[in-house]
């Protein structure tokens, strides 16, 4: 009898140790199958988009800055100050207004921000994904295009709860506003 419980015990902390640590994997690929049928409600329920949001800001406006002090072109320009001035409040408008639940699939679905309608003579991406914690709260899934064989957007998941987690930030890479409008297209 004694062994019964032990065994018992043992399976039911086996089993909540599964959980604890398989849930950030279920998460993320709910998030992906979630960007792949277009299900903006599962993405909206995964994604903290307020944090989103800020991540992304911080993002572009540093990008931003390293391009308005490096670029001898611009560097040499008077109205680089005013840009300099202008471009953060330009950046928050643009990211509040694409950083959304459909905006965030897109992201996934092409590796970078995209216009609503991809185009046909651009291959879609192939990722392929390479995940690890962070720390107990913490899980990261970093995406990998295979097809043009390129670093893809980094995911950050953060823990609220036993076994919820939450999309908090997309980390893009440098390449990843080549080529795309400078307004959203939702």
């Amino acid at each position: 009898m004694r062994k019964t419980i032990v065994a018992i015990a043992a399976c039911a902390l086996l089993a909540i140790a599964g959980l604890y640590l398989g849930s950030p994997y279920w998460a993320a690929y709910t998030l992906e199958q979630a960007a792949k049928n277009g299900d903006a409600d599962t993405i909206d329920m995964l994604a903290d988009m307020p944090q989103i949001r800020e991540g992304l800001k911080s993002q572009i406006s540093a990008v931003l800055a390293a391009k308005l002090n490096t670029d001898p072109d611009i560097k040499g320009n008077p109205f680089a100050a005013l840009g300099a001035l202008i471009a953060p409040a330009l950046v928050g408008k643009v990211i509040d207004a694409y950083v959304t639940p459909e905006g965030i699939a897109r992201i996934l679905k092409n590796g970078k921000p995209t216009a609503q309608t991809p185009d046909a003579a651009v291959p879609a991406p192939h990722f392929t994904a390479q995940d690890d914690y962070l720390g107990l709260d913490r899980f990261r899934v970093r995406l990998h295009d295979t097809t043009a064989d390129r670093a893809g957007p980094s995911l950050l998941f953060e823990r609220r709860g036993f076994v919820t987690w939450k999309l908090i930030r997309i980390e893009l890479p440098a390449d990843a506003f080549a080529n795309t409008p400078a307004t959203p297209d939702i």
